[in-house]
């Protein structure tokens, strides 16, 4: 009984531990119990995109942000610029992919910039 529940214990950590590591300008990363490699040029673009969507500041009027201390601040916050023309409210909408059961792929979706 009891190594039934240690090994039951072991499989749960192993579920929420990620580890991500870099071997020979390769980078290994292992999600909910699988190791994954990620090729450096895979790295190396995606450092780039992030970058680059960094210099571009949106020209956006948001509500102040007032902290209450409880614990849907962030939900409430997100409820608020989506009364606003243009944005929807993304937070606590989960998504799953092969990766994780369960992402939040972002808090607020907002007017984009023309193209």
């Amino acid at each position: 009984m009891i190594r039934q529940l240690r090994n039951q214990i072991a499989w749960q950590v192993d579920q929420w531990i990620s580890f991500e590591t870099e071997v020979d300008h390769s980078t290994y990363c292992c999600r909910q119990g699988e190791w994954f490699r990620i090729g450096e040029q895979f790295v190396e673009q995606i450092r780039t995109q992030v970058a680059e969507l960094l210099t571009h500041r949106p020209d956006l009027d948001l509500p102040t942000w007032v902290l209450t201390g409880k614990q849907d601040d962030e939900h409430r916050y997100c409820e608020l610029v989506a009364e606003q023309a243009g944005f929807e409210c993304l937070d606590r909408d989960m998504a799953k992919t092969r990766f994780n059961r369960r992402l939040e792929l972002g808090d607020l979706l907002g007017p984009g910039r023309p193209s």
